[in-house]
Parts: structure tokens; sequence; C-alpha cells
């Protein structure tokens, strides 16, 4: 597992939870 992938996906669901809003 790459930890650089896990920061991007934190990164685009935050993305996303900021754009619902």
């Amino acid at each position: 597992m790459s930890t650089g992938q896990i920061w991007a996906t934190e990164l685009h669901l935050s993305s996303c939870c900021c754009s619902l809003h």
C-alpha cells in the first residue's frame, strides 16, 4: 500500500465534501 495514494484519496474525498456543502 502506498501512503501517497491514501493521502491523495483523503484529499479527493475532502474536496468532494467541501464541494457538496
